[in-house]
């Protein structure tokens, strides 16, 4: 099952994280947030789904 995971998360981890972070910055600025604020909340999301669905092999990355 693992593996079943990890092969969809790699496949299409990042596409999710594009489009899903495509979603957040398209909804209107919540009353009482700022734009900056609104950006950092779509980077933080984009990295989460990234980190939920091991999108990008950040091990190998760097070795």
């Amino acid at each position: 099952m693992a593996n079943k995971f990890e092969e969809l998360g790699q496949k299409y981890g990042l596409t999710a994280a594009v489009a899903i972070g495509r979603l957040v910055w398209l909804i209107p600025t919540p009353e009482g947030m700022t734009i900056v604020q609104h950006k950092l909340l779509t980077i933080f999301t984009a990295a989460v789904v990234l980190w939920i669905t091991i999108g990008v092999n950040v091990i190998g990355m760097f070795s």
